[in-house]
């Protein structure tokens, strides 16, 4: 099982970090490499469903993902049902009083590709651990732009 921890604080408001983190469709603003969608209607609840793609052209996969807590603006956790990530994810977000926000992100992935995964990870999570880093800074900038705030 490889894991991942990571966190930000951010001046946005914890509904605002909210609705940007859990914005499916928007979310290659912060996640490189990566498009975002519901599968299924509605609002976002529990037992909803998000596809993600990610990769570079046509070489890449698709994340499958169920929504198994969804409390706004607090906690988000979802479950990786696809054929490459298994596992589950999530995040919370604290208020900072005045302050803003901050997000805690963490991933538990069950590795793929059996002992070459297992080998592999303390390189993978090393570089994934970066990703996930430089993705909650670039979502605490996106989170705390005076323009998109403003029409909100």
């Amino acid at each position: 099982m490889g894991e991942l921890h990571a966190q930000i604080s951010t001046d946005a408001t914890p509904d605002r970090l909210w609705a940007v983190a859990t914005d499916w469709a928007n979310q290659g603003q912060w996640i490189p490499f990566t498009r975002a969608r519901r599968v299924d209607g509605g609002p976002t609840i529990a037992g909803s469903r998000v596809e993600a793609w990610t990769g570079v052209g046509p070489v890449g996969f698709v994340d499958v993902m169920v929504v198994e807590v969804w409390d706004p603006p607090r906690r988000l956790d979802l479950r990786h049902i696809g054929n490459v990530v298994r596992g589950s994810a999530g995040f919370v977000i604290e208020p900072l009083g005045s302050r803003g926000s901050r997000i805690v992100w963490w991933e538990r992935i069950e590795l793929p590709f059996g002992a070459l995964g297992e080998r592999a990870w303390p390189v993978v999570g090393r570089l994934a651990g970066w990703v996930l880093q430089r993705s909650l800074r670039k979502l605490a900038a996106v989170a705390s732009a005076p323009s998109a705030a403003a029409g909100r």
